[in-house]
């Protein structure tokens, strides 16, 4: 169907022709870039895109994209791999590698082994291209060419840019719209052309919820093609066109439509255990799916047009196992419905701009008529009403032909903590006592998915050790590992022999112990983008430590309280001290998950003063 609609649109389109002059010619380098050393506009960058050029040409319905990358250091060299989509899987790729060597320009061409394809989704498909014989001083030429409408066009590389331009020339029959990223301006922009000269290196930032929302670029998507009398059909119109058009591929919403008798043995089980209530029905149905494990991959449509492949295989993708938890749920008659959304790494999703490419994962949403539980069965050390950290991105779209709505994929639950140390002086000062953490919720989850990675306790042991310099645990035991919906409680007989400083009388102890916090994440003196946590965090630190015999308390730091104007973050440290022993309490509480630019300055001074407090230390003299 699609290569009829491409011959139709050959025959019919009418052609707008832009008559600027092409920035760059495949395979035609300048030898004076080729010499380069150092960019001038960047000495610090490790590679330079020289020209980005695409064009959609109207009188084929085709696309071209040639991109031109020079290599100056060696940690340039991953730019000699070049990542590309496209909505067809008939790519014609071509590449050169150039090289001077004892005077004289040398080409090495691009092999077809080293291009490796991968589908997305319907429409949306993925090439990486290795280039050979890259090294410091390279430049490569990559090309590519496809029939059919691009998804996207970036302009901005985490690199700099000389030269970006795309060309769209006009057809009657295509409908398209574009949504806008980035802050950089464009140099021009007017007759379906758009140019960005000179851009500076995308900086990825900490607590950024994807690069993909604020790099400069634009996204396209094909609304509608209509020829008269020949072809018509509606994409992305609206988002309920979209919802439409989900449903009714053979890869999500008619894979769902079918009985799945496969999922029958489930719906025995689940019913022979006599669940007292509803939710313990679900939970059964819920945690009995994740036998179906997940590949690793973020999927908007089913890997097969039937779900009973990756069942039988027990592997699918994250669409896979979450359109069964929505068959498997109905046949135990909950209203469950699939969400489709896009993950943190991915960008987000427009609310104004509705789009099938920007989709990559879904979860799935049981409505009991009063509240929405959202449910992801594509990791086994994930409770029920919990999603994974990749799918809290703002909100995400419910696909149904009947109702019309967004999803909020807000947590209600936070990451929550409580350390409980209680130390004590050894006779070589260093101190020894007990360490009791206690993580629920998000913590509990995070702490789970760490400690599976290892062959057993001591080997998960030893790295704690590892990332915590100075920590010896002379002994542990770690409660509910097994039970999900109970948090993880840790409990050690420790060794922190790195936490005091011995100088002449005086004995200087960081209170913090191992929960220190020793650098501000947020560097920059403005930042354009929001700061974006993903979840909700409140921790608890508790401290007991028994003066030795022969000191007293010479300085104890002071209290602190420090909260941003709207409340948002907050920390507060209180320290007290009798005879015997000194306490130090310590809270840290970040209450929403998105702050906007105009709150940098005081997310920023809050770390700060964080890091300075918990740089301040106890100190004890000598009687």
């Amino acid at each position: 169907m699609r290569k009829n609609v491409l011959f139709i649109l050959g025959l019919f389109v009418v052609i707008s022709i832009s008559a600027q002059k092409v920035p760059l010619k495949f395979g035609k380098i300048d030898e004076a870039d080729l010499a380069m050393t150092v960019y001038d506009k960047d000495s610090s960058a490790v590679a330079v895109v020289l020209c980005h050029y695409g064009v959609f040409n109207s009188t084929d319905f085709s696309f071209t994209e040639t991109i031109r990358i020079k290599i100056l250091k060696e940690a340039g060299l991953s730019f000699g791999t070049y990542v590309f989509s496209a909505s067809t899987d008939e790519v014609q790729v071509r590449g050169k590698t150039f090289n001077m060597e004892n005077g004289v320009l040398v080409e090495e061409k691009l092999k077809s082994e080293s291009i490796f394809k991968e589908r997305v989704m319907a429409g949306v498909y993925r090439l990486r291209v290795a280039m050979p014989n890259v090294r410091v001083g390279s430049i490569v030429d990559i090309e590519s060419r496809y029939q059919g409408f691009p998804n996207n066009w970036t302009f901005q590389n985490f690199i700099p840019v000389r030269w970006s331009e795309v060309v769209l020339n006009q057809s009657t029959y295509v409908d398209f719209s574009i949504n806008y990223f980035g802050f950089e301006p464009f140099t021009q922009n007017m007759n379906n052309r758009w140019v960005c000269q000179d851009l500076p290196a995308f900086k990825v930032e900490p607590y950024l919820s994807s690069y993909e929302n604020y790099i400069k670029k634009m996204e396209f998507d094909i609304k509608r093609i209509n020829v008269p009398g020949q072809y018509y059909k509606e994409y992305s119109t609206t988002w309920e066109a979209v919802n439409k058009t989900m449903m009714e591929s053979d890869y999500y919403g008619l894979a769902i439509s079918g009985p799945c008798m496969f999922l029958n043995d489930i719906v025995d089980q689940v019913k022979a255990s006599n669940p007292t209530s509803d939710k313990e029905k679900m939970k059964l149905a819920y945690e009995a799916l994740k036998k179906i494990k997940w590949n690793g991959k973020n999927r908007i449509m089913t890997s097969s047009n039937t779900l009973g492949t990756p069942f039988k295989e027990a592997s699918g993708n994250s669409t896979d196992i979450n359109l069964m938890l929505v068959k498997l749920l109905r046949k135990l008659d909950f209203k469950a419905y699939p969400v489709a959304l896009s993950t943190r790494d991915n960008g987000i999703l427009s609310l104004t701009s509705p789009t099938m490419n920007r989709f990559n994962y879904s979860i799935c949403m049981v409505d009991d008529g009063t509240k929405r539980i959202l449910l992801d069965a594509t990791e086994k050390h994930l409770p029920m009403g919990m999603l994974p950290f990749r799918s809290l991105n703002y909100q995400g779209r419910l696909i149904d032909l009947e109702r019309n709505e967004w999803v909020d994929l807000t947590p209600e639950v936070k990451e929550r903590n409580f350390f409980v140390y209680d130390l004590n002086f050894n006779d070589q000062m260093q101190l020894q006592g007990t360490m009791i953490n206690t993580r629920y919720d998000f913590s509990a989850y995070q702490y789970r998915v760490n400690y599976d990675r290892f062959n057993n306790q001591s080997e998960f042991l030893t790295d704690v050790e590892k990332y915590n310099p100075g920590l010896t645990i002379l002994d542990a035991t770690i409660e509910n590992m097994d039970s999900l919906y109970r948090p993880v409680v840790e409990k050690y007989n420790i060794l922190a022999e790195n936490k005091v400083t011995q100088i002449d009388d005086l004995l200087l102890i960081n209170a913090m112990m191992f929960d220190q916090v020793t650098e501000n994440p947020f560097k920059l003196d403005d930042r354009k983008y929001p700061v974006d946590f993903g979840i909700c965090k409140a921790t608890t630190y508790s401290l007991r430590l028994h003066i030795p015999n022969g000191y007293a308390v010479s300085e104890l730091p002071k209290p602190m309280k420090v909260i941003t104007p709207d409340e948002g973050v907050s920390f507060a440290i209180m320290y007290s001290a009798t005879e015997n022993e000194i306490t130090v309490i310590y809270r840290f509480n970040i209450n929403k998950t998105v702050f906007y630019e105009t709150n940098y300055t005081y997310i920023k001074e809050l770390y700060a003063n964080l890091v300075k407090k918990h740089a301040e230390p106890i100190v004890l003299k000598k009687i």
